[in-house]
């Protein structure tokens, strides 16, 4: 999947001058991820409300396209109060940078959201949410939180051409991968380690391979 992403990026940048600039104009939406599946580009962003005097984020959001130029807003697909209700933790707002990646062999989107387990430790408790879905745009499913992944925001997902999946978060100058079990993308297979070499990290880690290179 993500080795589509570099054509379609640059086409979506060579095309932003033919599209109405910016491409979503229909409420604040920060920290897209970009991905290509079937003959869509969909792009998962974080959902800003206009009201607040600093950020106020309690969903996420989808928004789709054909062409590059004509956009779908599909809507919210999850929000502070469905992890709550699903799964029994979280706080309002903290929606922050999410990424999805999808599993052939189950047929299954996974997105992956941080989130803190709480308003009053909110910088201390984050914690990497899944959510589970048949459909990239709608009926996703809290199916719990990445168990043992380091507290730190911004999940990226990696699956390598040998379909073992990887899971990268950062923020504060660290950033952090370890193994996804390949039967089963809501577990660690490895604990996670401090990557090294990154000069001048900050967060919103995004791993890419083309060419042989990471």
């Amino acid at each position: 999947m993500k080795k589509i992403l570099t054509t379609s990026v640059m086409a979506l940048v060579s095309l932003m001058s033919l599209a109405q600039n910016p491409i979503i104009s229909t409420s604040y939406t920060p920290d897209p991820a970009p991905y290509v599946y079937g003959d869509k580009l969909y792009m998962f962003t974080g959902h800003d409300e206009d009201d607040a005097t600093y950020f106020k984020m309690n969903d996420w959001q989808v928004f789709s396209t054909e062409d590059m130029v004509t956009w779908t807003d599909h809507g919210e697909i999850m929000n502070a109060a469905t992890v709550r209700k699903q799964d029994g933790w979280g706080s309002d707002g903290f929606m922050w940078a999410p990424d999805c990646a999808y599993n052939p062999e189950d047929g299954l989107y996974y997105f992956y959201f941080p989130h803190p387990e709480s308003t009053e430790n909110w910088n201390s408790t984050w914690r990497i949410g899944v959510a589970v879905s048949r459909y990239p745009d709608k009926e996703f499913y809290v199916a719990g939180y990445v168990k043992g992944m380091a507290s730190a925001i911004d999940p990226c997902i990696f699956i390598d051409d040998d379909g073992q999946p990887y899971l990268y978060n950062g923020g504060g100058g660290k950033c952090y991968v370890a193994k996804l079990r390949k039967n089963d993308w809501t577990k660690l297979e490895s604990s996670p380690v401090q990557m090294k070499g990154l000069h001048d990290f900050h967060e919103a880690a995004w791993v890419h391979k083309y060419g042989g290179r990471y």
